[in-house]
């Protein structure tokens, strides 16, 4: 996630990132799905669209590096 968020530049939210599933019951495979949501700060924002469009991309860039693993 480091490496995605310096691609994109500052997170506009405070954020966390939390496995689901298997992963968090710490029983993963190699061949697991990988289940993870982004929490982020309860705040009223003006650029809402801008904030989506940051975990989204952030979200596609983690399932890319995941894909390419094998």
């Amino acid at each position: 996630l480091l490496e995605a968020q310096e691609l994109l530049g500052s997170p506009p939210l405070k954020w966390a990132c939390i496995g689901m599933g298997s992963m968090s019951r710490g029983e993963m495979c190699p061949y697991s799905d990988i289940e993870f949501a982004f929490l982020i700060e309860e705040k009223k924002v003006d650029h809402l669209d801008d904030v989506l469009t940051y975990f989204r991309t952030l979200a596609r860039i983690v399932e890319l590096k995941v894909v390419n693993l094998g």
